[in-house]
C-alpha cells in the first residue's frame, strides 16, 4: 500500500502503526482508550491488545510516542511524532488525491458502458466530496501541528520562584 512510503528513522511504518500514531492524542491516555477509538473508526477490524500494545511500544521506542507508567501505562504523541506527521501531511495528501483521482477515472470509465449501474453518479459525487474533505482535513492538521511545533520552542523562561 502507498502508506509504506513513509518512514521513521529509515524504518517503514506499517499501515496499522501509522493509523495508531495518527489516532493517539497529545494528552496521555491508556491503551484501552486508544483501542476504543480504533474500534469506533472501523467496521472490518477489531483491534486486539496483542496487536495494539506492541505497536504502542514500538512507536514509543522510535520516539514517536511518549510513554509513562506512573499511575498506569499511558501514551501520548511526542513532539517528534507531531513533526513526523507534519512532514508527511503534504505528500500524503498528494498521494490520497492521486489515488482518489485514479479510482474516480475508473468509475467514470465504467459509467460509460451501455448499461451503467444506477448508483454510479451518486458514488462519483460521494467520492469527489470525500477526497476534497480529506484533503482539507490534512491541510488543517498540518497547520495545527506546525502551530504546536512553533509554540513548543517558544516557552517563556522565568527565574522567579
Amino acid at each position: 500500500m502507498w502508506l509504506k512510503a513513509f518512514q521513521s528513522k529509515g524504518k517503514l511504518l506499517s499501515e496499522t502503526e501509522f493509523w495508531v500514531l495518527t489516532l493517539v492524542d497529545n494528552q496521555f491516555e491508556q491503551p484501552s482508550e486508544i483501542m476504543e477509538r480504533l474500534m469506533l473508526q472501523t467496521n472490518e477490524w477489531t483491534p486486539k491488545p496483542g496487536t495494539v500494545y506492541p505497536i504502542l511500544h514500538r512507536l514509543a521506542e522510535a520516539n514517536l510516542l511518549d510513554k509513562t507508567e506512573e499511575d498506569s501505562l499511558q501514551f501520548r504523541r511526542s513532539k517528534q511524532g507531531d513533526v513526523f506527521l507534519s512532514s508527511i501531511a503534504k505528500p500524503l495528501r498528494v498521494q490520497v488525491v492521486e489515488s482518489c483521482n485514479f479510482y474516480y477515472q475508473i468509475l467514470q470509465n465504467l459509467s460509460t458502458i451501455d448499461t451503467p449501474p444506477v448508483r454510479f453518479p451518486e458514488i462519483l459525487i460521494q467520492l469527489s466530496g470525500l477526497a476534497r474533505n480529506f484533503s482539507e482535513q490534512l491541510v488543517q492538521l498540518a497547520k495545527e501541528v506546525k502551530e504546536r511545533q512553533d509554540k513548543a520552542y517558544d516557552v517563556p523562561i522565568s527565574f522567579d520562584e
